[in-house]
């Protein structure tokens, strides 16, 4: 009789560690699903903070460029000096302010460049 309450107690504990033991593997699956979907949400707030940034950037290059009186057109900004130069001078003092001189590509933009040149003169 004891030993028959010994052997249904062993087997009750046996089925109660089967059943942890699942229970332990879905939780660890679980586990393993969630830190993927963290690493993948890190990824996704790197990318986003990065893109911050760089639009944070732009709009600071945006806002210095217009308080110094640059036009903006088709994203690019323009500034006509009025100083007459060598192309070398203008071109080495477009670089010392991290710029070029201008390429027009299109009619749209020689239209208005003029505009801008005939508005600052």
């Amino acid at each position: 009789s004891q030993q028959n309450s010994v052997t249904k107690e062993r087997d009750t504990l046996k089925r109660t560690n089967t059943g942890i033991e699942a229970r332990s593997r879905i939780l660890s699956l679980e586990k393993d699903q969630l830190n993927r979907t963290l690493n993948t949400c890190t990824l996704s707030e790197v990318s986003l903070i990065t893109e911050k940034d760089k639009l944070q950037k732009k709009l600071s290059d945006f806002a210095q460029f217009v308080q110094k009186k640059w036009m903006y057109f088709s994203g690019s900004f323009y500034y006509i000096s009025t100083t007459m130069k060598t192309w070398q001078s203008s071109q080495y003092d477009c670089w010392r302010q991290g710029a070029d001189l201008v390429i027009i590509n299109s009619n749209e933009e020689e239209v208005c460049i003029l505009i801008f040149y005939s508005v600052e003169h």
